[in-house]
């Protein structure tokens, strides 16, 4: 999909350093290179999508250029060697770009300057385009209303593009994101889709993110099936790392959720991405009446009290799993609390809201909390997965701020 605008045409001498200001500065991204990208998309989600990683890929050369701020270090005071973290038993940075920010696997080379890991996808095996693909944005509050659907180019094109970038050299730690579709003969179907995925990717990929909430039928989301498809994974992939997409929930079905996460954990999946979004119904949405579905996927800043809660419930109750924090993270002190819990950070609508820009910025304050208690004797080395140990093992534990008490 070609851009509607051409910003070296409007832009000129400058467009570089305007790229490099809104790939840096999440103030520039949001207040600048958004709007211009939603007033171009005409309201759908997925043309927007398009259009932005067209742009991305466009500048490689400037996001070269800024790579060694979200891969290396803040500044000159600032590394990032002390945050590193293993991922699919490789260390790297803990922020990561999470399913649905790259659909089609386009921007695999640009995104691998940007964040420690990617989640590309979600795939299907047969091509999805569901037209246009409506979305709310409920900027009062942050929050994003997305379709209950998805576009995908396909299994074939996907394949190609992830065996080209291995091709071609590429090693960033790649964790795609797969549906199995349930819509032409239920879970049966899905658990087929899901191992013709599998098959075709492993040769490529450094393990695999399951999002059963996007398969078109509810009963994929039983505790029998998840035990089955988790096997699945783990006879295909190996010790490759295998994550569950876990939706948010609402406080009576806490039970139901663990009892999910369980049963793919104990069946051979190592981890958990907590949480993709809160499904609502038509009338929470914005301007619901010309909404063309019955539900909406929100996500936003409203979704962080639930993946606080989320990623605690799932810690304390499986303390060795892997878990990656999802969902409203928008500050960076959010990101830091979200380490006490969970592995690792993977978002989306925060950098679709704000732009790659919040990776630096996350980073540098966990690199600087984890740094300020290593000084303050609180954990055994000046490492992230020192902190990590300590709050795993007590997650009752709460860490002392600095004495600026600065929240930002």
């Amino acid at each position: 999909m070609d851009l509607s605008i051409n910003f070296r045409s409007l832009f000129k001498g400058v467009t570089d350093t305007l790229f490099g200001m809104a790939l840096t500065q999440p103030e520039s991204f949001h207040g600048a290179v958004r709007p211009i990208i939603e007033a171009q998309c005409g309201g759908d989600v997925v043309r927007g999508q398009a259009i932005a990683l067209q742009g991305i890929r466009e500048h490689l050369h400037v996001v070269k250029r800024h790579s060694d701020k979200f891969l290396v270090r803040f500044s000159e005071k600032v590394t990032y060697d002390g945050i590193r973290v293993p991922v699919a038993g490789r260390p790297t940075t803990p922020v990561g770009a999470g399913c649905g920010l790259d659909s089609n696997a386009e921007a695999l080379e640009p995104f691998s300057y940007l964040y420690g890991f990617q989640m590309p996808g979600p795939v299907s095996v047969r091509p999805r385009s569901p037209g246009p693909t409506p979305f709310r944005d409920d900027q009062e509050h942050a929050d994003l209303y997305l379709p209950p659907t998805f576009a995908s180019v396909g299994l074939d094109i996907f394949k190609a593009r992830l065996r080209a970038y291995r091709d071609g050299g590429g090693r960033a730690i790649l964790l795609p994101g797969i549906v199995g579709m349930a819509e032409s003969g239920g879970a049966d179907a899905a658990h087929e889709e899901m191992r013709t995925l599998l098959e075709a990717f492993v040769p490529h990929a450094d393990g695999f993110l399951w999002t059963p909430c996007c398969a078109g039928d509810g009963r994929v989301l039983e505790v029998g099936h998840v035990q089955r498809v988790a096997q699945l994974m783990r006879d295909i992939a190996g010790d490759k790392l295998n994550l569950l997409d876990m939706p948010a929930f609402e406080p009576p079905d806490r039970n139901r959720w663990l009892d999910l996460a369980g049963a793919f954990l104990s069946h051979g999946g190592g981890g958990l991405v907590v949480v993709r979004g809160l499904e609502v119904p038509k009338s929470r949405v914005p301007h619901s009446e010309d909404w063309p579905f019955t539900t909406a996927i929100q996500c936003g800043k409203s979704l962080a009290p639930y993946r606080h809660g989320a990623i605690e419930d799932a810690r304390r109750a499986f303390p060795s799993a892997f878990i990656a924090a999802c969902g409203g993270i928008h500050i960076a002190d959010e990101a830091f609390d979200a380490l006490g819990f969970a592995n690792v950070i993977v978002e989306n609508e925060a950098f679709t809201r704000f732009g790659p820009g919040l990776v630096p910025l996350f980073q540098n304050k966990i690199a600087m909390r984890v740094n300020f208690l290593h000084r303050e004797e609180l954990i055994d080395a000046p490492e992230l997965t020192a902190y990590q140990r300590l709050r795993f093992a007590s997650p009752d534990y709460c860490p002392p701020s600095p004495p600026d008490g600065t929240r930002r």
